[in-house]
């Protein structure tokens, strides 16, 4: 399955993936490799996902391209641990940069902080729902 992996690095910064021989991760997923980027043994990151490890910094005095310039982007690495679940269609921010041991993410969730072991969380933004025992 590692072969069919797309990645992304869209500010010319070269993260590096390590990726578990074990996972089933689908080939329509998006990951942007400004970052570095693990993902463990047992993983699943179901089609449509996309995981960023960068975001833009933001001042209210200049636009967007202004800021951008002056201050570039902040890099993230994130780690999916073992035995994982992330369901179809959920965006994975830079500010989440730990996926639990165990951890579920739901359907089509915007997950902006990290996500602790064997919890389960759902929603925009995502919260906890609940856990796995």
């Amino acid at each position: 399955m590692k072969g069919v992996l797309k990645f992304s690095q869209p500010h010319g910064v070269r993260g590096k993936a390590d990726v578990a021989e074990h996972h089933f991760i689908d080939p329509g997923i998006y990951i942007d490799l400004s970052g570095d980027i693990t993902i463990r043994e047992g993983a699943v990151i179901s089609r449509g996902t996309m995981l960023y490890t960068h975001e833009h910094y933001h001042n209210k005095e200049m636009t967007h391209e202004e800021s951008t310039k002056k201050f570039g982007v902040k890099i993230f690495t994130k780690v999916i641990m073992e035995d994982t679940y992330i369901g179809a269609r959920c965006l994975i921010l830079a500010g989440c940069q730990i996926i639990g041991k165990g951890a579920v993410i739901g359907a089509g969730s915007v997950v902006t902080k990290n996500v602790p072991a064997y919890e389960i969380w759902a929603g925009n933004p995502a919260k906890k729902i609940g856990e796995r025992k």
